[in-house]
């Protein structure tokens, strides 16, 4: 296989698993974005003023934590994407390039480029 076969053959794989990162990282995104709401809930509610120290601490830590684990499975979303197409040897820089290419195209771009 030529080298400008393999490299069209790897942008187009890693283009797919960048529509499905971006698919599974929008519901994590919704779910951060709830969990820092209720977190502004909270800390602006009277409840929370009259807790005490050792109550206010659990409860911001509870939300931290979803907030955390949000931002985790984020992150092993990406490093899977990145590792899911295996690249063979001597391609490495040339793959790296396509992948921040195809990382900063616009969902429009995405998926107008996976169509042709």
């Amino acid at each position: 296989m030529s080298s400008k076969l393999y490299l069209a053959s790897y942008r187009g794989r890693f283009m797919e698993q960048e529509r499905q990162y971006r698919y599974r990282a929008e519901s994590w995104k919704e779910v951060m974005r709830e969990v820092v709401i209720d977190r502004g809930t909270l800390l602006g509610s009277a409840e929370f003023e009259e807790m005490s120290g050792v109550e206010r601490a659990d409860k911001l830590s509870k939300i931290d934590d979803a907030l955390s684990l949000c931002y985790d499975n984020i992150q092993r979303l990406a490093k899977n994407r990145d590792i899911a197409i295996p690249v063979k040897r001597g391609f490495k820089y040339r793959c790296k390039r396509i992948r921040e290419k195809v990382s900063s195209m616009t969902d429009d771009e995405l998926g107008k480029a996976g169509a042709e």
